[in-house]
């Protein structure tokens, strides 16, 4: 579902606020978004013996300054839709590495980080880097404007 906000203060208050991590797997850099357990287990129980198809959307709110980026995941048939705002211009490394691999990784946010955390990514191919580039694009530039 597209979002709309009006307001810096809106964006704000609407941040993914249970952060992400860049995990290398199989030595690729993945990003991967710390979801709660719940939510985690209830998407991993509504795919299970299933099949889905999930559509994603890279949403890039642009304002000449800041650049925000609500990453939206649907799964079809399957009643399962997720939204993960990110402040774009302080997360350019997990734009890059999304880029990058293409893949997203989503993570229970109480998972301790070890030599098994691998098996517990839920990880998702993305179809459209090209919107990805763009995203970046952007980034890059609000960035460079901010510093200049």
């Amino acid at each position: 579902m597209k979002r709309n906000y009006k307001t810096l203060d809106e964006f704000e208050r609407n941040l993914h606020d249970k952060g992400f991590i860049i995990f290398n797997y199989d030595g690729k850099p993945l990003p991967c978004i710390f979801i709660t357990p719940a939510k985690y287990n209830e998407i991993l129980s509504k795919i299970s013996g299933k099949k889905y198809v999930i559509d994603s959307l890279l949403d890039i709110f642009y304002d000449g300054r800041d650049c925000f980026v609500d990453i939206v995941l649907k799964f079809s048939d399957l009643d399962i839709e997720e939204n993960y705002l990110f402040h774009a211009n302080k997360s350019l490394d997990f734009f890059n590495s999304l880029y990058e691999v293409g893949m997203l990784g989503l993570l229970p946010a109480d998972h301790s980080l070890s030599s098994n955390t691998e098996s517990n990514i839920f990880v998702i191919q993305l179809p459209n880097k090209d919107r990805i580039r763009q995203a970046i694009d952007l980034i890059r530039k609000n960035v460079y404007i901010q510093n200049h």
